[in-house]
């Protein structure tokens, strides 16, 4: 099953939208937009589902913005109570996410949430561990992932994780290149990596390792009731 994000554009790159049973990964610089189309897929999310349905939103920057939401549901015929369909938790330390994370797994069963969120996942990993201790930073973010897939995988839900960018050597070793926090275990877990990023004022998302390079991005706008397709 899939889940429209609510932009044509960013739906045609994903094939339809949000795959149940499957990690999406959405990652860019700051200010990219990745918080907005998060608040704007727990919308989408409960707009395709049933009343009773609910989605799980961990927030680790504090980015969860509710009068933004509200303006989103608008939008997509629906009211104040789509707040109340999403179980929402503040993360101030990897140590909380990963608890959080395991009692998430009784919420789905408890309150049929479809969508697990987490914004951002690097925060509290990069905040937490440098470079130094690279090896058991990545250990943790593993971790992370791994019970993250078990969780879709065993209960058929979404989760839509947001990341950070970094920059390091290309596969040739001779160049920088910007990648996402994470490398290859973001790759490992998740079934499919957006880019948002800006060109001058445009705004696009890219689709990582698509084979249809010509027809690999998406045009969207920023607006007060969320993300819409450029022409739309």
């Amino acid at each position: 099953m899939k889940f429209t994000t609510g932009v044509k554009s960013i739906d045609s790159l994903l094939s339809g939208g949000i795959e149940t049973g499957v990690i999406t990964h959405v990652y860019g610089a700051f200010g990219t937009g990745k918080s907005i189309l998060a608040q704007q897929i727990c919308v989408t999310v409960l707009k395709d589902s049933r009343k009773n349905d609910s989605v799980i939103y961990m927030d680790t920057e504090g980015s969860f913005n509710p009068k933004r939401i509200s303006k989103i549901a608008f939008r997509f015929g629906l009211d104040y109570g789509v707040l109340k369909r999403i179980l929402y938790k503040r993360i101030w330390s990897l140590d909380e996410q990963e608890l959080f994370l395991k009692l998430s797994e009784d919420y789905i069963y408890r309150f049929n949430a479809k969508l697990l969120v987490i914004d951002c996942i690097a925060t509290h990993i990069r905040g937490e561990f440098n470079q130094d201790v690279l090896i058991l930073r990545q250990t943790r973010l593993e971790s992370i992932l791994n019970k993250l897939l078990d969780m879709c995988t065993n209960y058929d839900v979404a989760a839509l994780v947001t990341n950070q960018l970094t920059s390091g050597p290309d596969s040739s070793g001779e160049k920088y290149v910007e990648k996402p926090v994470g490398g290859n275990l973001i790759a490992k877990f998740c079934k499919c990596s957006i880019r948002l990023y800006r060109l001058k004022e445009k705004r696009y998302a890219s689709l990582d390792d698509s084979i249809d390079v010509d027809s690999n991005f998406a045009p969207f706008v920023i607006k007060e009731d969320g993300i819409h397709d450029e022409n739309g």
